[in-house]
């Protein structure tokens, strides 16, 4: 049963103190300067040196945050949100947890569930939701100045392999999870209900980081065409979102510039930052009881999550029809 109490809440949990633990931390500190955060992290000297870089609180264990808290921010690896999450209900906590929402679509809806059962919100952090120049994408989109889409094709290479832990139930999917859930997410939030997978793909590179490289074959009843591209072992390196309609093409380069045929109408630097101050101002909001404006809710996660356990089962022949979640 989750705890109320009749003292105001107030401040924030950090749980999680790697990179996007620390993107989190800098954002909340700028966006609200005076109000209490709190950092926990496995790793108890990361944590303090994160909570002294930004006048946090760093704490050892998750019973030494404050019981009055309004909200928890879960950076952690997907395979520890379970307990995690199950303890900050119980705090009466709404929730922002790091992508993807569950190691599986099953385990987002309990988590989604729970969270409702109790009167919470739980939003994900897809964060390209609040970049700006996929914001600029998805208005001239909406705009119809493409006319009818014909294709999609997503495509980010690299020349690295991955450190990713396995995260999914035994199933190494690795960068399909890690990364693969930002172009999923941004293709639901751009076109809306109505994908499926028609065919998946992985690279050779497994062993204990997971798959290092996957290719998914889509459809969408907006879109017939979609093609999603991750490499962590690539020759070249390219980021980049084309999308073609009837009336011209649009890309957006490496998560900052975009052009409308080839034109540029868009180019900004440093998205990171504003694009996690943005999402963390909006879940603010929602701490305070507002809705969960642009941000990913917990529904839209699972159906990402949907669209990869889809891909997974197609990859090992266990699926033969569309995997179609809406």
């Amino acid at each position: 049963m989750v705890m109320r109490l009749s003292e105001e809440k107030y401040g924030f949990a950090l749980i999680g103190a790697g990179f996007a633990g620390e993107l989190h931390a800098k954002a909340l500190r700028s966006l609200l300067p005076h109000e209490p955060l709190y950092v926990l992290s496995r790793q108890g000297k990361t944590a303090h040196a994160l909570a002294e870089a930004t006048k946090a609180i760093a704490v050892d264990t998750f019973e030494c945050f404050p019981q009055t808290l309004r909200g928890a921010i879960i950076a952690t690896p997907p395979q520890t949100y379970r307990p995690i999450v199950e303890k900050c209900i119980a705090r009466g906590w709404h929730l922002l947890i790091e992508k993807p929402l569950a190691l599986s679509s099953s385990e987002g809806e309990s988590f989604v569930k729970k969270a409702q059962e109790n009167d919470l919100k739980i939003v994900v952090g897809c964060v390209l939701r609040s970049n700006p120049a996929h914001q600029v994408m998805k208005q001239l989109l909406l705009s119809g100045v493409m006319g009818k889409l014909l294709s999609w094709s997503d495509e980010r290479l690299a020349k690295r392999l991955s450190a990713e832990r396995q995260w999914w139930n035994g199933v190494s999917t690795g960068l399909l999870g890690f990364q693969g859930t930002h172009s999923l997410d941004l293709l639901l939030w751009t076109l809306g209900r109505g994908c499926s997978i028609q065919k998946a793909s992985f690279g050779d590179k497994v062993l204990a980081t997971g798959w290092q490289d996957f290719s998914l074959e889509m459809t969408h009843k907006k879109c017939k065409k979609i093609h999603i591209r991750h490499s962590l072992s690539s020759d070249v390196l390219r980021n980049k979102l084309t999308i073609t309609g009837a009336k011209g093409e649009l890309t957006v380069t490496d998560f900052c510039k975009v052009s409308l045929n080839a034109k540029a109408v868009y180019e900004g630097k440093d998205f990171l930052a504003t694009a996690y101050r943005e999402q963390l101002s909006k879940f603010i909001s929602v701490t305070r009881g507002h809705n969960e404006v642009d941000l990913c809710s917990g529904k839209e996660g699972i159906s990402s999550l949907r669209l990869i356990d889809a891909a997974i089962a197609s990859y090992k022949g266990k699926y033969n029809e569309k995997c179609q979640y809406c």
